[in-house]
């Protein structure tokens, strides 16, 4: 099928109103966030998702490979 009527499925999971959805994709109401996101992106050398940034410092996401190792590396920074 066509992206769009693939994340409006998506969309429809997730309980969003399809009529509001559509109309944000169709005007592309979100395009220059988008492409300020995509910059970002490559000013940063983000190249897999997910990444992690804590307190600037980028974190490899192989050290935060389950929820428990995540919540505790956010803890860990939050007493810092």
């Amino acid at each position: 099928g066509k992206p769009l009527d693939i994340f409006v499925g998506y969309a429809g999971n997730l309980g969003l109103d399809l009529d509001q959805f559509k109309e944000a994709v169709e005007s592309q109401k979100f395009a220059e966030k988008i492409v300020k996101d995509q910059q970002d992106v490559g000013r940063l050398g983000i190249n897999a998702v997910p990444t992690f940034f804590f307190n600037g410092k980028r974190v490899n996401y192989k050290e935060l490979s389950s929820y428990e190792k995540l919540k505790s590396r956010i803890e860990s920074e939050l007493t810092q």
